[in-house]
C-alpha cells in the first residue's frame, strides 16, 4: 500500500515493514539544501500531527504515516545541519 503526496511516499508491506521514499531532489539534478533544516522541522510537526490524529481516530495507517514523516523530518533536519557544517 502506498500513501503520500507528490514528494513523499510511504509503503507499508504485508510483513509490517514501512518504507519512506522522497523524490524532492531526484528530478532537480542538484539538491537544494538551503532550507533542509527548516523543511525537516516542518515535516516533524506534520508527522506528529498525523500520528496523534491517527491515534485519536484509530487509523493505524495515518498513525504510521505520521511516524514515518516525523522520522524523515528528523533525518532531513540533521542532514541540513551536517551540510551547513561541511559548507555545501
Amino acid at each position: 500500500m502506498g500513501v503520500g503526496n507528490d514528494n513523499h511516499k510511504i509503503r507499508r508491506y504485508p510483513d509490517g515493514k514501512i518504507q519512506y521514499e522522497t523524490s524532492e531532489h531526484e528530478t532537480s539534478g542538484e539538491p537544494d539544501n538551503s532550507g533542509a533544516k527548516a523543511e525537516g522541522k516542518m515535516h516533524q510537526v506534520k508527522g506528529k500531527i498525523k500520528e496523534t490524529f491517527g491515534k485519536v481516530v484509530g487509523n493505524d495507517d495515518l498513525e504510521a504515516e505520521g511516524k514515518v514523516e516525523n522520522l524523515g523530518g528528523k533525518v532531513q533536519e540533521n542532514l541540513g545541519k551536517v551540510e551547513k557544517i561541511v559548507g555545501e
